[in-house]
């Protein structure tokens, strides 16, 4: 049974930057940790769900540690606005990874125990 309802939300560009990986990576610590973690992917960090290349994102655990956690049941959600602002079309986004629009992200935020933002 899950400890607390966690929310790890993403804002920042994954470019140039390892905040996004570091972010995730905490995200699959805490699932590890028996919380529900939930990843939410908005504004520019939602080219995260997409599995930009190591190279361009400056960190090799992006793509890895999205799978993990959706593997261990855990959730990545991307922002439906951000995904438009950003002109990210759906068919580029990692297998698991679901859309939702910005009203079931504040539902998401208000229902979490804890949450933190990157």
């Amino acid at each position: 049974m899950a400890e607390k309802t966690v929310l790890v939300l993403v804002r920042r560009s994954p470019l140039q930057t390892t905040r996004g990986a570091e972010a995730l990576r905490m995200a699959v610590g805490l699932h590890l940790a028996e919380n529900a973690a939930t990843v939410a992917l908005l504004d520019a960090a939602a080219w995260l769900a997409t599995g930009l290349r190591p190279e361009i994102v400056g960190s090799e655990g992006v793509r890895k540690h999205l799978e993990m956690i959706v593997a261990l049941g855990g959730r990545v959600v991307v922002e439906e606005e951000s995904l438009a602002a950003m002109g990210i079309d759906r068919s580029r986004l990692l297998a698991g990874i679901e859309v939702l629009p910005a009203a079931a992200i504040v539902d998401l935020i208000s229902d979490s125990d804890v949450s933190f933002s990157f």
